[in-house]
């Protein structure tokens, strides 16, 4: 979604949806979203009902480090870099484009950056 669900919890309880996360797989997606040192200095703070704490973009690769955490064979991503700074978004724009080889990938956006990333287009 556009607006990430977040709840009253932890960066990790949001991510996870669990309290007792796998710590490799909760490791790897911080990494993957780029939010590993963000975490490191926030590890144990909550940050309001629907995140109303986080930035537009923190509360986007919290979204984004979920996805990855749970590692579903179907991604279906809306405008998932819209709120991002330019080197995070070009971080995350490779690391996805590197899952196409092993999972669906559907991207809603307007950005031409990721359409150029894209095998099909498909403009409505």
């Amino acid at each position: 979604q556009q607006n990430s669900f977040l709840f009253e919890g932890t960066l990790s309880e949001n991510i996870t949806l669990t309290k007792n996360p796998d710590k490799d797989k909760f490791k790897e997606s911080l990494e993957q979203s780029q939010m590993m040192s963000f975490y490191n200095q926030n590890k144990n703070k909550t940050f309001g009902e629907r995140g109303n704490l986080l930035s537009g973009g923190q509360r986007q690769r919290v979204s984004i480090a979920r996805a990855f955490y749970h590692n579903r064979d179907i991604l279906i991503l809306d405008e998932f870099t819209n709120q991002l700074d330019q080197k995070t978004e070009e971080n995350i724009i490779a690391y996805v484009s590197s899952l196409k080889k092993f999972k669906t990938i559907i991207l809603i956006t307007h950005n031409p950056k990721l359409l150029e990333k894209c095998d099909q287009v498909i403009s409505l």
